[in-house]
């Protein structure tokens, strides 16, 4: 393999390294749609007060946890790497 070609190769596996996949963005989308829950949450857990103010004005519409869910198994069966994975994994079996 030739210097050239092996530049080449680390620059594009560096490239697709950063790049998030569709199950990253949907975390991050999830996250940000529910920022704010977690956030007071996280505050409860390392402050322990009794009590944290919140401001429930700008707070998001509650969706179900079995929607996000369904929304998640379906980002991940939509990968295309899925069936090779699922087929791997019973092999193993």
């Amino acid at each position: 393999m030739s210097l050239e070609t092996w530049l080449a190769f680390c620059a594009t596996e560096t490239v697709l390294c950063f790049t998030p996949g569709s199950a990253v963005l949907f975390v991050v989308s999830v996250a940000l749609a529910r920022g704010a829950r977690v956030w007071i949450g996280l505050r409860m857990l390392l402050l322990r007060t009794a009590a944290v103010e919140t401001d429930r004005t700008d707070a998001p519409p509650t969706r179900p946890v079995q929607r996000a869910f369904l929304r998640a198994l379906v980002v991940q069966g939509a990968n295309p790497k899925a069936p090779n994975l699922l087929r791997r994994a019973a092999a193993l079996h």
